[in-house]
């Protein structure tokens, strides 16, 4: 019996871990002097790179705590992508939260508890693990959005999350409790052989659509996009970027396991269902983002249109539908992260560069710093040799090669309507003489951050073949 609990813990050593720094920090933080305190965001990343360390030695296996958890190829994919994120939020987070006087130690836990609810989601292959672990995710979020607590933009990003959030949660919960009563069973593997005995129920067809319409929220997929904009443009920066990359990757990665291990007898329906849904998606994300100012409504609406396309290499399926998936989230985390992030590099008296005219003529200021905003812009069009470029070509060709050319064919129409408004950031910086207003203003944090972006950004362009192979290695099915 203890040997066997011992063996379940190693599994889970890379989380516990991460959960003890969480708490440490906690504990430190009413001994730490106000200049001391400045310690805790190291803290947290040396926590993150020791855990990343661990997630590579623990025992792997096919199930663990009564056979609610896993560690497979999958899991410690989609943990690695978490890890990662997280420390790009805080790298990107440190000179914010000085510049804001809001350092407090709080910010870091709920980052760290944040990414330990995603590692437990992509772990988890029971219905009542993915719950709490993805409620978990979820309150974090919640928290880091409104963090700000006298910028009001940030109570009502926080409070829009917050209500909306819990609406699709209870919509979640009550997904699941018709998928067990139809089953008899919270495993998703047992899950799978009992629904198969049910054909197309239409009962299991309704449970079907009240699931996915939880997990499009999360996603941001049309049409339960709404909280998006708002969340996005009122939260701090930098939980912005966090929450695009690391918890939207997390609610794909128990999309795909719930509808991949537990949905399969309804394969051609859910399918038929999330390629209409990718359509529309990809088309509003795009058509609204033409139309904004604001750099990070933009971006908002951009990152919609990316759920979109991720959503293809779902609806698709085949040998190149779920690892273009993996692929694209990977790229899709430097991409996103840096674009975000880009924002912090310019001051507007105590406020941030937010909107597009605020890059006017930066590369009279800086060309590397143009440069690597001419190759996140790329990549998030789609132009090689960039990351995004390849995220695409695989989950395009994908659809071509299932039969859905006409969902391929929107995409890379899709692609060059992107092209636009990404252009403006672009013509701004090159074409236009800069404000007085607007000071750029880097910082040692910020700028290994966008570095660490951008290179791995050029990597995945340049050098594809061994990340997708990886991605190939990491999917659910065989």
């Amino acid at each position: 019996m203890l040997s066997s609990i011992a063996g379940d813990l190693g599994s889970i050593l890379s989380e516990i871990f991460l959960s003890i720094v969480s708490f440490l920090i906690l504990i430190l933080d009413p001994f730490l002097s106000k200049e001391k305190k400045r310690i805790v965001p190291y803290i947290a990343l040396s926590g993150l790179a020791i855990s990343f360390f661990i997630l590579f030695f623990q025992k792997k296996g096919e199930s663990f705590f009564f056979e609610a958890l896993t560690l497979d190829n999958f899991s410690l994919f989609f943990k690695s992508i978490f890890l990662i994120s997280s420390v790009i939020a805080i790298l990107f987070s440190i000179r914010f939260l000085n510049d804001e006087k809001f350092q407090l130690s709080e910010y870091y836990f709920f980052i760290l508890l944040c990414t330990v609810g995603m590692m437990f989601m992509a772990s988890s292959i029971d219905l009542i693990s993915i719950f709490i672990s993805y409620e978990l995710m979820a309150i974090s979020s919640y928290v880091l959005s409104g963090y700000l607590k006298k910028d009001l933009r940030s109570n009502e990003a926080g409070l829009k999350y917050f209500i909306l959030g819990t609406l699709s949660t209870g919509i979640f919960l009550f997904g699941l409790s018709f998928v067990f009563g139809l089953s008899g069973n919270t495993s998703l593997k047992a899950i799978s052989t009992n629904l198969v005995v049910l054909g197309k129920n239409p009962y299991l067809i309704f449970t079907m659509l009240i699931v996915s319409s939880a997990l499009f929220f999360k996603i941001a997929a049309v049409p339960f996009h709404m909280w998006t904009p708002d969340v996005y443009e009122g939260a701090p920066t930098p939980v912005t970027l966090f929450i695009s990359t690391g918890p939207k990757a997390a609610s794909f990665a128990i999309f795909l396991r719930i509808f991949l291990e537990a949905f399969s007898s309804l394969s051609s329906e859910w399918r038929t269902l999330i390629a209409w849904v990718s359509f529309f998606t990809m088309t509003y994300g795009n058509f609204a983002a033409l139309t904004q100012k604001s750099l990070k409504r933009m971006l908002a609406y951009s990152s919609i249109a990316h759920a979109g396309y991720i959503l293809i290499g779902f609806a698709a399926g085949g040998d190149f539908g779920e690892p273009g998936i993996l692929f694209y989230l990977l790229a899709y985390l430097f991409m996103n992260s840096a674009a975000f992030g880009l924002i912090l590099f310019l001051k507007k008296g105590d406020k941030w560069g937010e909107d597009v005219d605020d890059f006017n003529g930066l590369a009279k200021n800086s060309l590397l710093f143009s440069f690597a905003i001419v190759i996140i812009l790329m990549s998030l069009v789609g132009i090689p040799p960039t990351g995004g470029f390849f995220g695409k070509y695989f989950i395009f060709s994908s659809a071509i090669k299932e039969g859905l050319v006409w969902l391929a064919v929107a995409g890379v129409l899709n692609s060059a309507i992107s092209l636009f408004y990404y252009f403006r950031i672009g013509q701004a910086v090159f074409m236009k003489e800069p404000s007085e207003e607007v000071k750029f203003s880097p910082s040692p944090s910020l700028s290994i951050a966008l570095g660490i972006a951008v290179l791995a950004i050029l990597i995945l362009g340049i050098f594809p073949q061994p990340f997708a192979v990886l991605s190939k290695s990491s999917t659910l099915l065989p």
